[in-house]
């Protein structure tokens, strides 16, 4: 099974005033934080989380082992900013 890894880059500190305590990922757009619709897009897939150090413990605790285990094996790296909408996760895998 291909693991699904979301990570926080550089620029995720442009949301401090919005996401100082929680990822990137958990923010909401609509009705459904980001990580959901990125999972939705990428289907069952192995799920893990890159968040900045001093989020680690938070996250770990709302997200479980996601947040802790690195991936084993084949990986998609997805930016935790991604906004999936419609057919967007079709539009970026095909190829």
């Amino acid at each position: 099974m291909t693991s699904l890894v979301v990570f926080e880059d550089e620029t995720c500190a442009a949301f401090e005033i919005v996401a100082a305590l929680r990822g990137v990922f958990d923010l909401r757009c609509g009705a459904r934080p980001l990580l959901e619709r990125i999972q939705a897009g990428a289907g069952k897939s192995a799920l893990h989380l890159v968040t900045r150090p001093d989020l680690l413990p938070l996250v770990a605790a709302t997200h479980g082992a996601a947040a802790i285990e690195p991936p084993a094996g084949e990986a998609w790296f997805v930016n935790a900013r991604l906004l999936v909408l419609g057919g967007d996760w079709t539009r970026l895998t095909a190829g």
